[in-house]
């Protein structure tokens, strides 16, 4: 192999020669008067104050409504299915099946009357 090997570099840096006389650069405010003999207080402006926001009340948090009763039969419009109707009666799928002989759900018809068994609501 034949690569050159790297040698560090050192290098002298010096500081920039300043002439002895030089004076530091003193930052002025340009808005104040530059005669401070008579120069008056400076008083900040006044600033407009809001009042402080009011706070409503949180809104009270409203009891759960008891379900409407559960009708006894429930007639079948166009569209509906027997899944779709049991959850919107809010009983179990297989419960509507029994109650009502159904073998086949395929087989309802619109119009067709249903049985809606009794007893405590599906939780969903």
């Amino acid at each position: 192999s034949s690569r050159a090997e790297s040698k560090p570099v050192s290098e002298l840096r010096q500081a920039i020669p300043v002439a002895s006389n030089t004076q530091p650069i003193v930052a002025t405010n340009t808005e104040v008067a530059s005669n401070t003999e008579a120069a008056a207080p400076i008083t900040p402006a006044p600033v407009a104050v809001s009042k402080p926001v009011e706070t409503t009340p949180p809104a009270p948090v409203a009891k759960p409504v008891p379900a409407a009763p559960r009708p006894s039969e429930y007639t079948l419009a166009p569209g509906d299915n027997l899944y779709m109707v049991s959850r919107r009666l809010q009983v179990s799928y297989n419960d509507l099946m029994q109650a009502n002989g159904l073998t086949d759900p395929r087989q309802l018809r619109v119009g067709q009357k249903l049985k809606v068994p009794a007893g405590e609501v599906a939780s969903l």
